[in-house]
């Protein structure tokens, strides 16, 4: 099957689960070609960003309602609901096979967009340039739509609170760079 089409499936699927969830990733997406673009990312690479932007939560189809839920209405997780939270990562797998037909770029920002600029995050503790630059990209957009994004549980933040915490993640979290490149491109 065609990966376009592959992707509006497996996004209309996730605005029928989850309609924050996928307002969430079509807000990634749209930021991410932003600063794709401003990196000097090429029309295949900016096609491939933005499908993998859109994907990057699709893993939480496999997250079960009642735990979507409290997570939107903010009610704390127990233990046990935390470790089933973090299954949802094993979505992923060969035996999806519409998912195994996407470009690598949408497989890497779905896999690995917990990954930390400084080593630090999961599945693989990948540090700087070895995260590749299309999930370093999807993050900032990510990170900055996840801060500023109004949800059930609490208000978003305000655009410039959001970018100074952008700010605060460089480095650590955010690929340093991008941040700033993703700074001047909102302060315009």
């Amino acid at each position: 099957m065609d990966p376009k089409r592959s992707a509006r499936i497996f996004l209309g699927k996730l605005e029928d689960k989850d309609c924050i969830t996928a307002e969430h990733s079509r807000n990634v997406a749209r930021l991410s070609l932003k600063l794709g673009r401003a990196w000097g990312l090429r029309r295949k690479e900016l096609r491939e960003l933005e499908m993998g932007a859109l994907l990057h939560d699709v893993d939480k189809l496999a997250v079960p309602d009642h735990l979507f839920e409290k997570l939107r209405k903010g009610t704390p997780l127990d233990r046990e609901e935390c470790l089933r939270l973090h299954e949802h990562d094993q979505y992923w797998k060969e035996d999806n096979p519409l998912l195994a037909e996407m470009p690598q770029v949408v497989q890497d920002c779905q896999r690995l967009h917990h990954e930390n600029y400084d080593g630090t995050g999961v599945p693989m503790g990948l540090r700087g340039s070895k995260i590749p630059l299309s999930v370093r990209i999807m993050q900032v957009a990510d990170t900055y739509d996840a801060l500023t994004l109004n949800l059930p549980a609490r208000p978003g933040m305000r655009k410039e609170e959001a970018l100074r915490a952008l700010q605060d993640l460089s480095g650590a979290v955010l690929d340093p760079e991008l941040v700033d490149c993703f700074v001047e491109l909102m302060e315009e």
